[in-house]
């Protein structure tokens, strides 16, 4: 009778031990946000540089809703590094929902010089980011590598 009940408590304890670790595989596995950077827009240029929004688009793939704490990034053109951005404000998307996002950038004339040479002589401009975002999900804090293939602008 004994052996019973410590074969029935095992079973029960193996089966509710697969549960929890199978709904913690599937926290776990949370993925990458994709950002894709969409365009950019030129809102003034004066003596200094040229100011911009670059306009993102941010996907969730998981399963959960996930709060962008921050995003650190560098902006590219003719993939040169042209100045830093940096989003401020916690911004939450839904579990399988995206946002967009438009974070205006400065961008110094002096960042602009490595890419000018380049943009002459292709005689087009292309765009884009890299950096990293830290995301707060169930689990706690993620930090993923971010980085978006350059989308010709000119």
């Amino acid at each position: 009778m004994k052996l019973i009940k410590i074969i029935s408590i095992a079973i029960f304890v193996s089966f509710l031990g697969c549960s929890i670790i199978r709904s913690t595989g599937q926290i776990i596995n949370i993925k990458n946000l994709k950002v894709n950077f969409e365009k950019v827009e030129i809102k003034g240029v004066d003596l200094q540089g040229i100011d911009t929004y670059f306009y993102l688009n941010i996907k969730n793939p998981n399963s959960v809703d996930v709060k962008v704490l921050s995003f650190d990034f560098d902006a590219l053109f003719n993939n040169k590094k042209v100045a830093t951005g940096s989003l401020k404000k916690e911004i939450t998307i839904s579990s399988g929902g995206h946002r967009e996002i438009i974070v205006p950038i400065h961008i110094p004339f002096s960042g602009l010089s490595s890419s000018l040479k380049s943009a002459i002589l292709t005689k087009s401009v292309e765009a884009g980011i890299s950096g990293y975002v830290n995301i707060g999900t169930p689990l706690g804090k993620l930090r993923f590598k971010v980085l978006d293939k350059t989308r010709r602008i000119i």
